[in-house]
């Protein structure tokens, strides 16, 4: 079966032209801006409270030296958009005045600042310096946004190392589990369910947007987060919860928006493994046995300088192993009396299906069972006691490599290129299979995901900025099922058409109260995800005039066959 579904705009940017949208604000953002980036705006006064037109507004990133340059406009405005997250120092010169320097101003992930200045009359050559950060109450904007930053990362256990957990903690949102919450299916990433958080009284969890590095990283099949980079490799992360940019819309609950480290002008990194093994830990006083979860994550990251000032690169690579048996697995089936045609053990009466008459103590003429339903028992351990449990040993086995890269390019004052991806394979062969024990059958799964995108901005003067976007998401969930286990078609059923390939085994079925077993032949379904952007800020007279462009477009493409009766 093949299905193409292809959704220009995923309820989110249905034109290819936004209307132009204007803030009329005295300390003013870019509205549109690049989503990854932030920025740094505000009102440069002289000690009387007078505007100061034609200021010089400069913003060095301490870890790069990368430097932004503007000017206060007419009304003594001036903004600095698309900044990357870091620490800067922000100095402002005039001629007339003495210079202001304020360092230590941090920027978090798609979160704007606000610093007005006011000049002190003197000597240019004169500098007064500031320090401390400034306010963490945004008066820019009215979003409620929770961040996630490296520190943070780094003091909270982590249970599989992935930061998304922390989404749990911000102040208005709630976790969500179970079978209703929206996108558990087989199809979504296992280790996607620490995302299954709403905020703002959202019911559903998949009324979240997920983006890295300024591009959509969802899965646009099920709608929840495609996969983001291990803590080792992500710069931090926010979660606005409540009245976030019109540049996210089309999600009624929140907007995760991360970004990945990148390099500086010191070679720094990390190698790191994290063990958990149950032969470790004391046997839970309840189980029969010691726990057999062994679990391994290791890996390394490095960030450094290509060409000091200009060129930066950062890479990281995690694997991720984990092995756990369990004899826990408890199912129920006929038991040797049962076969035989004995069911008085049962309190219920059993009637004759085709005549509706009572049998008599329960005793059933074995050679009146469905022979189709014979044979699949031979494939049935044998129920032990009087209810027929059986009691089987399942095995999990996953392997999860992830390779994250990031380069950084400054061109000069003018132009910036950055490119980043994101490549990881989610791997949970099936292990374990008895060939006497069709519910030990299932299918052998992979995920595997790439993120990556390409930002680029450009200042044409102090007052003409403009960012481009291109981002690709995919995922490919794929699945092939036991062959150990005959067909509906192999126990004897007719009339069934056999579209399978011969070496596929697909089967399913559901005894209510018994057992349950099934699998598909095989199954590919590859989802992509393309997203552009194109936004221009104007600094003009006392406004700032931001508009832009941008076009998603999502496909999904199912190669599926389907199950053989059951």
């Amino acid at each position: 079966m093949t299905h193409l579904h292809r959704d220009h705009g995923r309820n989110r940017s249905a034109a290819v032209f936004s209307l132009f949208a204007l803030v009329l604000s005295i300390c003013p953002r870019a509205l549109l801006g690049q989503r990854s980036s932030a920025g740094i705006s505000g009102l440069v006064t002289d000690p009387s409270g007078a505007v100061v037109p034609a200021a010089q507004i400069t913003a060095t990133e301490t870890s790069t030296q990368t430097v932004t340059k503007a000017l206060t406009n007419e009304g003594g405005l001036y903004d600095l958009p698309n900044l990357q997250p870091g620490t800067y120092v922000l100095r402002v010169e005039k001629v007339g005045f003495e210079g202001y320097s304020q360092g230590g101003i941090t920027l978090q992930v798609g979160q704007p600042v606000s610093v007005n200045v006011t000049l002190t009359l003197g000597s240019s050559t004169q500098l007064v310096t500031v320090a401390g950060q400034p306010h963490l109450v945004s008066t820019v904007d009215q979003t409620v946004s929770y961040a996630v930053t490296p520190q943070f990362v780094d003091d909270v256990p982590l249970n599989g190392r992935i930061a998304l957990q922390m989404m749990a903690l911000a102040p208005d949102a709630s976790a969500h589990s179970g079978p209703y919450n929206g996108a558990e299916q087989a199809a979504t990433r296992p280790d996607a369910s620490v995302s299954y958080v709403t905020a703002s009284g959202e019911g559903m969890m998949f009324t979240t947007s997920y983006y890295l590095n300024g591009g959509l990283a969802m899965d646009p099949y099920t709608n929840s987060v495609n996969v983001l980079p291990n803590p080792d490799a992500i710069q931090e992360f926010t979660y606005d919860t409540s009245a976030y940019n019109a540049k996210f819309g089309g999600s009624g609950g929140g907007v995760v928006n991360a970004a990945t480290k990148s390099g500086t002008n010191q070679f720094h990194g990390t190698a790191f493994e994290y063990v958990r093994n149950g032969d470790l830990n004391g046997r839970n006083f309840f189980s029969a046995t010691q726990d057999t979860l062994k679990r391994n994550q290791y890996g390394f990251s490095f960030g450094g300088p290509i060409q000091k000032d200009k060129t930066f690169g950062f890479i990281s690579y995690q694997e991720t192993t984990m092995r756990y048996a369990t004899t826990t697995n408890v199912a129920y089936g006929p038991t040797a009396a049962e076969l035989e045609g004995n069911w008085s053990a049962i309190p219920v009466q059993l009637m004759n299906p085709a005549t509706g008459t009572p049998y008599t103590g329960n005793l059933v003429n074995p050679t009146t069972y469905n022979s189709i339903s014979v044979k699949l028992l031979n494939y049935v351990p044998m129920g032990t006691g009087a209810n027929g449990q059986i009691i089987y040993n399942a095995f999990t086995v996953d392997n999860d490599p992830q390779w994250v890269g990031r380069v950084d390019r400054n061109f000069g004052p003018k132009l910036r290129i950055s490119g980043n991806f994101l490549w990881d394979s989610y791997d949970a062969p099936l292990v374990g299979q008895n060939q006497g024990n069709i519910l030990t059958g299932g299918d052998s799964k992979k995920w595997a995901s790439v993120v990556t995108s390409l930002n680029a901005s450009y200042v044409f003067n102090p007052r003409l900025f403009t960012t481009l976007s291109i981002a690709y998401s995919r995922g490919v969930y794929s699945a092939l099922g036991s062959t150990l286990f005959p067909t509906i078609q192999e126990l004897g059923a007719t009339n069934i058409p056999d579209l399978d390939p011969p070496q596929y085994k697909p089967i399913q079925g559901d005894i209510e109260s018994w057992f349950a077993y099934g699998w598909n032949a095989f199954t590919s379904q590859p989802r992509n995800e393309e997203d552009f952007s194109n936004n221009w800020t104007f600094v003009r007279g006392n406004h700032i005039l931001d508009f832009g462009a941008e076009e998603i477009v999502s496909q999904t493409l199912f190669n599926s066959d389907f199950v053989s009766g059951g």
